[in-house]
């Protein structure tokens, strides 16, 4: 749970619109979160679902961008082009 708040603090920082995490077997958004987060919880966007995969789906085909990371990144903001000038229109 301290992490989902630190990655909600990060996200907040980084001008991160939302966070969809699933439903199952995943940390939930409670106090704990809410004081690890140091308040960026209250001005994120958050969306729990059922299918992360079919969600994903469904928010490209809307002209979303979808943006993850993982375990081995160390690095986001100063790597990344966020600007699209790069992105191919096939998503």
């Amino acid at each position: 749970m301290h992490n989902l708040g630190s990655i909600i603090r990060t996200a907040e920082t980084a001008g991160v619109h939302g966070i969809i995490i699933p439903k199952r077997r995943a940390a939930s958004v409670n106090a704990t979160v809410l004081k690890t987060s140091a308040g960026a919880v209250e001005h994120m966007k958050i969306a729990r679902v059922n299918n992360i995969n079919e969600t994903i789906k469904y928010l490209k085909n809307q002209g979303i961008w979808i943006c993850g990371t993982d375990m081995e990144t160390n690095t986001y903001y100063d790597e990344q082009d966020y600007s699209m000038r790069n992105c191919n229109s096939n998503r």
